[in-house]
């Protein structure tokens, strides 16, 4: 949950410039304690947006949870600051034009001893704010955590979970009729005239996008119509040259490694492409960049001298599909029966007869899997070692959350959030881990 409060902490400060911004007017008398405090809050801001792309210290990690509760007491400083403004708003809608005896008696108001007070607050939690910011900051400075924060490497990226086309799982239960879809997609006569046609295959993280590519890059009928199979596992990093390199350690008697500079790298891929047509599959794809992407595209179009070629593209965004102007596929959520053929046969190697009290828990929890097919796969292990009713009961209860295998739900679907487009949605999704388990949030209250 580090990556959530961080967000929050995000929200916080961003609402903090904000409002400086907007009610500087009302500050009067406190203008270098003010822009003090704006600096000190775009730093602390910046500080935390680095953070969430570095592999950070336990120390460093207590310095910025040091930052979160100071903020969040700004953030409550904040609330009670916007109460008062909103009041003085309201109190002049209601009386645009008072009459020259209530302007007498609103400067006396205005000049009354509790707005004094009020005033003389406000100084006092602002001069407390930049302490308390500074006081957290100094510590940091003595125990250099700002320079072993800028100095971080970046988050490793995690090799292990690189895909290939080769490694196919033998269940593949519910998306029999997608198959068909995407190679007609792919192989339509009308195809040959374009230069490249673009197929996007876009879901949510643990959907299948992988495995249905798969199914569909080992079809009979694709192998036939392409000459050149390629397969590239993007991830979060979308650099040209890597991804050229990758694409040309795929075929045939040639390497990518030896070749640094882009041109080289793009002569050796135009002549391993000559004259064929190829089929790239470019998985798991994040890049929203247009530039990275038009560039990539225009140089795939430099090295391919051929007509009838293929790009499947598998996608959590559909911002990414977007940018890509393909033909789009969304792949929906498996059914409560798909997801318990999955469990069933993972769990009985489908070829055991289910008790019929295991059948009626397992579908239980097949419905808690809520048509993803990674999940049901995940379960469909852990409840292969739980031979008992109890154990099957007792997964039905705690289900994904505490079961075995859930760490490699959760990473897959941390990446999710990880590229939200903005702190106040991560916030959103914070908000609403507040509440149990299977509650409904009905939509009146969410407003």
């Amino acid at each position: 949950m580090e990556a959530v409060a961080t967000a929050g902490v995000e929200v916080v400060v961003q609402n903090l410039i904000n409002f400086l911004k907007e009610e500087y007017s009302l500050l009067r008398g406190l203008d270098k304690d003010a822009e003090q405090l704006q600096e000190t809050l775009k730093m602390i801001q910046a500080y935390l947006s680095d953070a969430e792309k570095k592999s950070t210290t336990e120390a460093v990690k207590m310095w910025l949870r040091k930052l979160e509760a100071v903020a969040f007491d700004a953030d409550n400083v904040l609330d009670e600051l916007n109460y008062h403004f909103l009041y003085k708003k309201a109190r002049k809608m209601d009386a645009p034009n008072p009459k020259p005896k209530n302007k007498v008696l609103s400067c006396l108001s205005s000049c009354s001893g509790s707005r004094i007070s009020r005033r003389f607050k406000m100084a006092h939690t602002i001069k407390q704010i930049n302490a308390n910011f500074e006081s957290v900051n100094k510590k940091a400075t003595q125990l250099g955590l700002q320079n072993m924060l800028v100095n971080a490497p970046p988050v490793a990226v995690d090799t292990s979970d690189e895909t290939d086309s080769l490694s196919l799982d033998p269940i593949f239960i519910g998306r029999d009729d997608d198959v068909p879809k995407l190679v007609d997609m792919l192989t339509q006569t009308h195809q040959e005239e374009r230069m490249f046609s673009i197929v996007a295959l876009v879901g949510m993280g643990g959907m299948g996008k992988t495995t249905l590519t798969k199914k569909v890059f080992n079809h009979e009928r694709v192998k036939a119509r392409f000459g050149s199979l390629i397969w590239v596992h993007v991830s979060q990093t979308f650099d040209p040259i890597i991804l050229f390199k990758k694409i040309l350690s795929t075929l045939p008697s040639q390497g990518g490694d030896e070749c640094q500079s882009k041109e080289a790298i793009l002569r050796k891929l135009k002549d391993a492409l000559k004259e064929k047509t190829y089929l790239l599959v470019l998985d798991d794809v994040w890049n929203e960049d247009v530039p990275k992407w038009e560039d990539f595209m225009n140089s795939m179009s430099g090295v391919t001298s051929t007509m009838g070629n293929g790009i499947i593209i598998t996608t959590r965004s559909q911002n990414v599909a977007s940018i890509v102007r393909p033909l789009e596929y969304t792949l929906s959520g498996l059914s409560d029966d798909d997801c318990w053929s999955i469990i069933k046969a993972k769990a009985f190697d489908g070829n055991e007869e289910v008790p019929p009290q295991f059948e009626i828990i397992g579908k239980k929890i097949a419905e808690a899997c809520r048509g993803l097919p990674l999940a049901a796969n995940v379960v469909g292990g852990v409840l292969r070692r739980c031979k008992s009713e109890e154990e099957w009961r007792l997964i039905s209860v705690n289900c994904l959350s505490d079961a075995e295998g859930a760490e490699r739900i959760k990473k897959i679907l941390k990446l999710s959030f990880d590229y939200l487009p903005s702190p106040s949605l991560k916030k959103c999704f914070a908000y609403c881990s507040v509440f149990p388990k299977g509650h409904e949030i009905m939509e009146a209250a969410s407003h």
